[in-house]
């Protein structure tokens, strides 16, 4: 669905903006898509932006990337007199920028004007809500306050602010915004991703939040007939099952899952799945590569005055960095827990930096950046005792 419209169906009569239309980079008070304003819109990857491919089902989203200096607002006009009872659905979650530990706290507020007069802010969910985490989307919901109820026009804001915490701050984004008359839930939750995550352990990824309680009772899921020894919920929709013993690399499996409601106590109907295992921890040697290296930047090149290293994951299926450790001849750091695609290229850079080669490519940021010398330098990537 693009652009801000009216959508009629048996289910659902709504105002929608899913975010796949170009935002205008402009500021407040001009409008970046319509109905829809922002403190400050950017076309590249800073302050409030279109996230592509970043949305639902790898659709666009919109994105706000709080610093210590910017914290992001929107507001969004609501047609109220267009609906019976109207509420604000949307789906949102926290993307992980740099190794810091910040929250980016989300507040929302109603007003009758665009200007001003807005009633004092909630917190949308609780303080650590969105956590500097790779989180999955889930969905919230609000309602309009009594005070607004029979109005015209009513103004949300969201504040999305640079919280508590130490370092980078989580990265903000939003997808399917709805407001109307939208019918309770009736569908059931389905798998989206199932993919191996150590030795021993595989990763389920659902359409939604899923039950809390049902979704980790082991006796709900069998790979091969085998039930895990213990399941946790890494967020509301990604499910990480351990196994006693390690599973066999490159082997197709089975995996059956029954008895998972989702938040509504929709049950998943009884799912059969088949998928080749890949423990993504094990990277043979000459399997990741150091593919480029840019020690010496200078200034007046195309490139940002930014030393990077390019990574290459040579292998067929995708793997992990977490327990890597990058070292040159002097110091050595861990990197984070970040999935690199078969045959994908991705740039270690300097968190304090990252902003300047968001337009490069996929980058892992690092807080504490090993400085390259000019005159000559080892570089490592070693995990497990694995050298490469």
């Amino acid at each position: 669905m693009h652009g801000t419209f009216l959508c009629q169906a048996s289910e659902v009569h709504a105002q929608t903006q899913a975010f796949e239309l170009d935002f205008n980079p402009v500021t407040f008070p001009s409008q970046f898509l319509p109905g829809w304003y922002g403190n400050e819109v950017r076309s590249s990857n800073t302050r409030i932006f279109q996230a592509k491919g970043q949305g639902i089902n790898q659709s666009n989203a919109l994105a706000v990337q709080p610093i210590s200096t910017f914290n992001g607002e929107l507001i969004v006009r609501l047609s109220v007199s267009e609906f019976s009872a109207p509420i604000v659905q949307f789906w949102a979650k926290s993307r992980k920028n740099g190794n810091g530990s910040r929250v980016a706290e989300v507040y929302y507020s109603w007003s009758e004007t665009l200007q001003g007069g807005f009633l004092t802010s909630m917190i949308l969910g609780s303080q650590n809500e969105f956590a500097n985490e790779n989180q999955e989307f889930r969905r919230f919901e609000l309602e309009i306050p009594n005070e607004f109820k029979g109005k015209d026009v009513v103004y949300l804001k969201l504040e999305i602010k640079y919280g508590p915490g130490a370092g980078t701050c989580a990265r903000w984004l939003i997808d399917d915004f709805m407001f109307g008359d939208i019918a309770e839930d009736t569908l059931p939750p389905t798998v989206q991703m199932v993919r191996g995550f150590s030795e021993n352990e595989i990763q389920v990824e659902f359409s939604e939040a899923i039950d809390s309680v049902f979704s980790i009772i082991q006796l709900n899921y069998k790979l091969d007939g085998q039930e895990p020894e213990l399941v946790r919920l890494d967020n509301d929709s990604l499910a990480v099952l351990t196994f006693s013993n390690p599973l066999a690399h490159g082997k197709e499996i089975n995996l059956q899952i029954s008895q998972i409601p989702d938040l509504a106590g929709n049950f998943i109907k009884d799912t059969l799945l088949s998928f080749r295992y890949h423990d993504p921890t094990l990277i043979p040697y000459k399997s990741l590569v150091i593919n480029e290296i840019m020690p010496a930047p200078k200034a007046d090149l195309d490139l940002p005055n930014v030393e990077y290293v390019e990574l290459r994951n040579n292998l067929n299926y995708q793997i992990r960095t977490g327990d890597m450790k990058w070292s040159n001849s002097r110091n050595t750091v861990e990197l984070p827990d970040v999935w690199i695609n078969p045959e994908e290229l991705i740039l270690l850079v300097p968190s304090n930096q990252q902003e300047e080669m968001n337009d490069f490519g996929l980058l892992i940021p690092m807080d504490s950046w090993p400085t390259l010398l000019n005159t000559g330098d080892r570089l490592e990537l070693n995990d497990k005792g694995e050298t490469w």
